[in-house]
């Protein structure tokens, strides 16, 4: 989903890598960061393989400094 030139990007996409984010938005000053993941509270539905949960069982969460 990234493309070649991350710095012009509006987005980044990027696998969430714990502690180790934080440094994405060290390095893209003045961006904020978000995990976007599916919510604790409702289990996933998936088939053939694939998570199709509905749009409400995720969440955006921001990462905090």
């Amino acid at each position: 989903m990234n493309t070649p030139d991350l710095a012009k990007q509006d987005f980044i996409f990027a696998k969430d890598l714990g502690q180790n984010n934080k440094r994405l938005l060290e390095f893209y000053t003045g961006r904020n960061g978000f995990l976007y993941r599916h919510r604790k509270d409702i289990n996933k539905i998936y088939e053939g393989g694939y998570c199709v949960s509905p749009p409400e069982a995720f969440e955006l969460l921001p990462i905090s400094e």
